[in-house]
C-alpha cells in the first residue's frame, strides 16, 4: 500500500490551483482535521459516560443480553471476540434496543438506545455538540460500503452496497489496511461536513462477496434497485446475519461444489479390471477410445517384453469438442492403463465411471472382467497433492513446461487465446450477471451495478496473478462495455 504524501506549506497545492498549499487549500484541510478530532473526541466521551450509565441504571447482565442478541446466541465470550470492542459496543450504546419484555420481577431493559437514555436522564453531563453527536449517530444504521477510492493514512472513499449512496470518510488507519474493492460492515456519521466510521467489524470484506450481497439485497426487497436508507433500520438484524455468514465462509472455508466441464460433480474414482486377452490386443480394440490417434501419439510409456510384444501403456479417453469451452478442440475424460493382466481407468465423476464401463464391456466383452471401483474424495487429493514432495520425473515435467512457456513464440500465443477468451467473454451468458451477457447487462442500471462489482472481483484476483496471460485487462473491458472509469 502506498504512503500518504505530506504536503509542505510552501508546496504547490495538490489541488491544481498553481498556488502554494498554505494560501489554498490548507486551511480547509486544518477545519477538516479539527472537525474530525472533535468528532473522535466526542465519541470517546459519549461511550465512556454511557457505559457507566448502563452498568449503574441496568446491571452488568445488560451487557451480556445485548451480546447475545447482538451475535445471534453465539456461545462466544464478549471479551474474547475482535467483535466486541470495534463493533459491538458502539451498537450497544447507540442502537441496541431489547427484542422483548423482560420477566416479571427481572431486571429491567432500556426502552431504546442507550446513548438516549443517558442523555434525558444526564443531559447535564454532555456538552451541546456531544447532544448533537448522539441525537446524529443514534439515527445512523449499520451496512456494507465499498471501497471505491483510497487516500492512505487520510481518507476512504465509501459507496453503500444496499442504498448506493456514496461518503468520504476521514480515516487514517484503516485508509492504510483497506484496497479499492473491498468491503466493510459499518456505520458511516457525518457531522458538519466531515464523515467518520463508527462501530467497523474488523474483517476487510473481499470483493468477491459483493455479488452476494446484491443478492441478499434482493432477497430482502424483492426490487433490482437500491434500498431506501429508512430499511437499513427494517433489515438491520439481517445485514448483522450476512455479516457473519461472510465473516463464517472466510474464516473457516469449505471446498466449493467443483465440476468438471460437463458440468458433473467431482468425484476421483479408478475402476480395476480383469484382462483375458494381451495388453496389445486390448489396446487395439480399445484406441478408438483416444479418437483413434495414431499409437505414437496416443501411447504413454509403453513397455514391451522380450519378445516385443506390449506389456503396458497408457493413453487418454477422449471425445471432440467440450460443452464448456467452445475453442476446444477435444476433451480428456479420463485415462486407462494396461498393465499385464490388468486394465484400470481413472475418471472423474460418476457419470464418466458409468459411461467408460458400458465402453469397456462393448469393446471388449468377456476379455474385462470388472473387479472393483475405488474412490477417493477430493479433499484427500488435494491435501496428497500439497503435500507429496515432488518426484524427479515431476519435476523435469515442471521444468521443461516452464522453459517451454517462456518461449516467446509461446507467450504470444497465449496472449492470443486470452484475448478471444475475454472477447467472447463480452457475449457469452455469466451466471453472476444473472445469465445475461456483460453487453446485455451494460445496458441497465441494476445490470451495470453487478457488472461492477464482479470487475472488481476480476481486478483483485488480477492483481494476484501478474504473470498469468489469462489475467483480464479490467479497463479495456470496462472500455468495451461502455463503464466510467473506476475512481482510483
Amino acid at each position: 500500500m502506498a504512503e500518504a504524501v505530506r504536503v509542505g506549506r510552501n508546496d504547490l497545492c495538490p489541488c491544481g490551483s498553481g498556488k502554494k498549499y498554505k494560501r489554498c487549500c490548507l486551511a480547509q484541510a486544518d477545519a477538516v482535521e479539527f472537525m474530525w478530532q472533535r468528532l473522535r473526541r466526542a465519541e470517546g466521551s459519549v461511550v465512556e459516560k454511557v457505559l457507566a450509565f448502563a452498568k449503574a441504571r441496568y446491571g452488568t447482565e445488560v451487557l451480556a443480553r445485548a451480546w447475545d442478541e447482538f451475535t445471534f446466541g453465539a456461545e462466544t465470550e464478549p471479551t474474547d471476540d475482535p467483535l466486541f470492542e470495534s463493533s459491538f459496543i458502539p451498537w450497544f450504546i447507540f442502537n441496541w434496543v431489547a427484542d422483548s419484555t423482560p420477566a416479571r420481577n427481572a431486571a429491567p431493559l432500556p426502552p431504546g438506545p442507550l446513548a438516549l437514555q443517558c442523555l434525558a436522564a444526564q443531559a447535564a453531563r454532555f456538552d451541546d455538540f456531544e447532544q448533537r453527536f448522539v441525537h446524529a449517530i443514534c439515527q445512523r444504521p449499520y451496512s456494507f460500503y465499498a471501497v471505491t477510492g483510497v487516500t492512505p493514512g487520510q481518507s476512504l472513499a465509501l459507496k453503500d452496497v444496499m442504498t448506493q449512496c456514496e461518503y468520504t470518510v476521514r480515516e487514517r488507519s484503516a485508509s492504510t489496511m483497506v484496497r479499492q474493492g473491498a468491503v466493510l460492515y459499518t456505520r458511516v456519521l457525518e457531522m458538519d461536513g466531515v464523515a467518520i466510521m463508527c462501530g467497523c467489524a474488523p474483517l476487510i470484506i473481499p470483493a468477491d462477496e459483493h455479488l452476494w450481497l446484491l443478492d441478499v439485497r434482493h432477497s430482502l426487497t424483492r426490487k433490482r434497485t437500491p434500498m431506501r436508507e429508512a430499511q437499513l433500520h427494517t433489515y438491520a438484524a439481517a445485514l448483522r446475519t450476512a455479516y457473519f455468514d461472510i465473516a463464517d465462509r472466510l474464516y473457516h472455508p469449505r471446498l466449493p461444489t467443483i465440476c468438471n466441464t460437463d458440468g458433473d460433480p467431482l468425484l476421483l474414482q479408478t475402476l480395476h479390471f480383469d484382462l483375458r486377452c494381451s495388453p496389445q490386443a486390448a489396446f487395439e480394440r480399445l484406441r478408438s477410445l483416444s479418437l483413434d490417434r495414431p499409437g505414437d501419439d496416443c501411447m504413454e510409456n509403453p513397455e514391451y517384453g522380450a519378445d516385443g510384444a506390449l506389456h503396458a501403456v497408457r493413453f487418454t479417453w477422449m471425445k471432440r469438442g467440450n460443452a464448456k469451452h467452445a475453442s476446444w478442440d477435444n476433451t480428456i475424460l479420463g485415462t486407462l492403463r494396461l498393465d499385464g493382466g490388468r486394465l484400470t481407468v481413472q475418471v472423474n465423476s460418476q457419470r464418466r465411471a458409468d459411461t467408460i464401463r458400458a465402453e469397456i464391456e462393448q469393446h471388449l466383452g468377456g476379455d474385462a472382467v470388472y473387479r472393483t471401483t475405488v474412490m477417493e474424495s477430493i479433499e484427500k487429493a488435494l491435501e496428497e497433492s500439497r503435500t507429496r514432495p515432488e518426484s524427479p520425473a515431476q519435476r523435469r515435467d515442471r521444468e521443461a513446461n516452464e522453459r517451454l512457456n517462456a518461449l516467446p513464440e509461446v507467450q504470444e500465443q497465449l496472449r492470443a487465446m486470452a484475448t478471444a477468451h475475454w472477447e467472447r467473454w463480452l457475449d457469452e451468458k455469466i451466471p453472476a450477471l444473472r445469465n445475461r451477457t456483460p453487453r446485455q447487462a451494460s445496458r441497465t442500471a441494476e445490470g451495470r451495478e453487478r457488472l461492477e462489482a464482479l470487475l472488481q472481483s476480476f481486478a483483485e484476483h488480477g492483481a494476484r496473478q501478474a504473470d498469468s496471460p489469462f489475467r483480464p485487462d479490467v479497463p479495456t473491458l470496462r472500455k468495451e462495455l461502455g463503464l466510467r472509469r473506476s475512481s482510483r
